[in-house]
């Protein structure tokens, strides 16, 4: 036997090695039981069948998703003033933000929070 003829051989055991553990794996795997996804999924669409129409919370209107979203600007908008104010050292840039903070402040009681 050549060096050409051993290493032919050396890759075809090795091939048939592969394809005999590549089938082990097959028939390892063909028994088992479903994952735990599948299930958890599973009862999650019974749950949601099987909850009452009356638990559930009213969609909101677009107006009242548009207005909760302008409310949450407003607070976002309230927060980073606040932090420039007490970080600022300038007094007319701070008097200026404590406008802007009071203005931010009216227009959040227009929405009631």
């Amino acid at each position: 036997m050549g060096k050409k003829d051993l290493v032919s051989n050396f890759r075809l055991r090795v091939y048939a090695y592969e394809r005999a553990a590549c089938h082990r794996c097959d028939a390892y795997n063909r028994g088992m039981a479903r994952g735990w996804e599948s299930k958890s999924v599973e009862a999650q669409m019974e749950e949601s069948k099987a909850a009452p129409a009356q638990n559930r919370q009213p969609t909101p209107t677009p107006e009242e998703r548009k207005g909760e979203r302008k409310r949450a600007e407003l607070h976002l908008s309230r927060q980073c003033v606040a932090q420039q104010l007490t970080a600022s050292t300038n007094e007319r840039y701070s008097a200026m933000l404590r406008q802007a903070l009071a203005d931010l402040d009216r227009q959040l009681e227009g929405f009631g929070g």
